[in-house]
């Protein structure tokens, strides 16, 4: 049953990554991304939810079909808009998500 549960699961996140491909805004991919990425792996802490993920510019790029200066770009806007930031491990810390992931 457990397997089971792991394949649907893994459907389901292909299935949204597929979706957010179809976006025609890369900013709307790369949120998407980082939601996605959020819902599997992220963890409150103190100023959001925390991906316990090193993710990468090229990692992100190579997942939403576009080139890692574009996402970065993408990033550093996120950034100053303050729907996300970095801590001091580098990890991506979204702020615009309640600490209870919901």
């Amino acid at each position: 049953m457990a397997m089971m549960n792991a394949i649907g699961a893994r459907y389901r996140q292909a299935e949204q990554l597929l979706a957010l491909l179809g976006l025609r805004r890369i900013e709307d991919r790369v949120r998407g991304f980082i939601e996605l990425m959020a819902q599997d792996y992220g963890m409150p802490c103190e100023d959001g939810l925390r991906l316990n993920l090193r993710l990468t510019h090229q990692d992100i790029a190579s997942a939403l079909s576009t080139t890692r200066v574009t996402v970065s770009r993408v990033l550093g806007l996120l950034r100053e808009e303050g729907w996300l930031k970095f801590d001091a491990q580098r990890h991506v810390v979204l702020t615009h998500l309640s600490r209870n992931k919901s």
